[in-house]
């Protein structure tokens, strides 16, 4: 398995990790995620996400439950 050899980088202070994604949040909750595939809606609408036409709004314990389930690494 190929790895990255470089070390990461840190630009950002930990405030402002957490002001972006607490901005990314609102977006996903308030302003949604346009899907054109009617599979797409419909998997999220099955989940439990508001869908208004193509647009789905997610809910953000919704989001975070899925960020929890993916695994720290894996393979390409």
């Amino acid at each position: 398995m190929w790895r990255n050899p470089l070390q990461p980088y840190d630009f950002l202070s930990p405030d402002a990790v957490e002001t972006i994604h607490e901005q990314a949040m609102t977006v996903l909750e308030e302003i949604g995620v346009d899907f054109l595939h009617e599979r797409a809606r419909d998997a999220f609408r099955n989940a439990g996400m508001k869908v208004e036409g193509d647009r789905v709004r997610f809910d953000r314990a919704w989001v975070m439950e899925q960020v929890r389930k993916t695994p720290a690494m894996f393979e390409l």
